[in-house]
This record gives structure tokens, C-alpha cells and sequence, in this order.
């Protein structure tokens, strides 16, 4: 709960923050392909892989800074599934949940955008033979492009990084002595966004 409050406090911080002649809303939703990397805090290295398809619904708002450079901020719900191979090559279905904010900074071309972006959240991890689910920390980062389609609607494509870490008891990985673990997330996604 502390966490939901303290997300909305930075959304809430970065609309405040905004030039309000130059302030915009907007929802919207995006698909990831994912293809993941299970490290372990022992070894130090990649102890499993797999790949799976994450769904993120988000709010954001962003205002211009002056000469065409633009600020904004996003929350962020992920849904994710997907599969890891352990260490036998048995295939392991698993189910994430992230919440996120995310800063972003770009520039604007007439009605066309590039922008990076980084966040900090919380997010949790069940996979099969494990029914508890095990909750870690999230960081991503990563680069976008933006075109509108018209006043009102926009779509992007976006490559980053997210990762949850601090993962004690999530799976296989933690019984072979590798605890906590962290789970990278290299993502490309496409979305689209409707502006209030």
C-alpha cells in the first residue's frame, strides 16, 4: 500500500511540476515481447532464460520545457507471462505483476517524438510449483518514438529494460542455492494513447 501511495505521490509531484499552458493528459495500453534472464546472486551469471509477452496499461502527463524539449511522467500496471528453461530444461510457466513510475524526457519533431525513460516500482513473481507469490523491486529503463495519428491518438514503439530483483523464494533457481535472484527483462513493445 505504501508503495501504491508513494507512486502516485511522483505522478502527482510531475503534473504539479508541469507548465500548465503546456500540460497534457493521457491513457493508454502496450505489448511486450520479453525474452528474460534469471541471475543469481551467487554466481553472478545467467542461470536461466525464456521469453514471454507482458500487457501494461498506463496514465501519464508531460509538458514542454521550452525549445521543443518535453518532461512527462507515467504510471504504469504490467501483466506478464511467459517460460524459463531450468537448469534440467524443463519448461516453467510463471505470472508477473509490476506497478512502475516512470520519468521520461524527450524532443519533438512537429508530431513526431524520440524520448528515454526510467522508473522504480514494486512487482511480484508466482511460477508453477511455487503457489506463494514473491515480491522483489523493479528499475527499467530504456528509449521510445511516438507519432500522432491525429489530435487525439497516438502509437509508439519502445525498447528497454526492466528488471525485478530480490527474489528469495520465486523458484527452482532459489533451491539450488542461488537466492536472492534478479530477472532481467529485455523488452520491445508497441503501444497506443489517447490524449484528454
Amino acid at each position: 500500500m505504501r508503495m501504491k501511495i508513494s507512486l502516485l505521490g511522483l505522478f502527482a509531484a510531475t503534473a504539479i511540476a508541469m507548465p500548465v499552458s503546456a500540460q497534457e493528459f493521457y491513457l493508454g495500453a502496450s505489448f511486450s515481447s520479453a525474452s528474460h534472464d534469471a541471475i543469481g546472486s551467487v554466481s553472478n551469471t545467467v542461470i536461466g532464460s525464456g521469453d514471454g509477452q507482458i500487457l501494461s496499461a498506463f496514465v501519464g502527463t508531460r509538458g514542454s520545457v521550452g525549445s521543443n524539449v518535453f518532461l512527462g511522467g507515467e504510471l504504469h500496471y504490467l501483466m506478464g507471462s511467459g517460460y524459463y528453461n531450468d537448469d534440467g530444461g524443463a519448461a516453467l510457466s510463471d505470472d508477473v505483476k509490476m506497478a512502475l513510475f516512470r520519468a521520461q524526457v524527450g524532443y519533438e519533431f512537429s508530431n513526431f517524438r524520440v524520448y528515454a525513460f526510467a522508473g522504480i516500482g514494486k512487482g511480484s513473481i508466482e511460477e508453477e510449483g511455487y503457489p506463494e507469490r514473491t515480491k522483489g523491486d523493479v528499475k527499467t529503463y530504456g528509449l521510445g518514438v511516438e507519432t500522432d495519428i491525429n489530435e487525439r491518438f497516438a502509437v509508439r514503439v519502445e525498447a528497454g529494460m526492466t528488471t525485478l530483483s530480490g527474489l528469495d523464494t520465486c523458484c527452482v533457481y532459489t533451491n539450488a542455492g542461488e537466492a536472492p535472484i534478479d530477472i532481467e527483462n529485455s523488452t520491445v513493445s508497441i503501444g497506443a494513447l489517447y490524449r484528454f
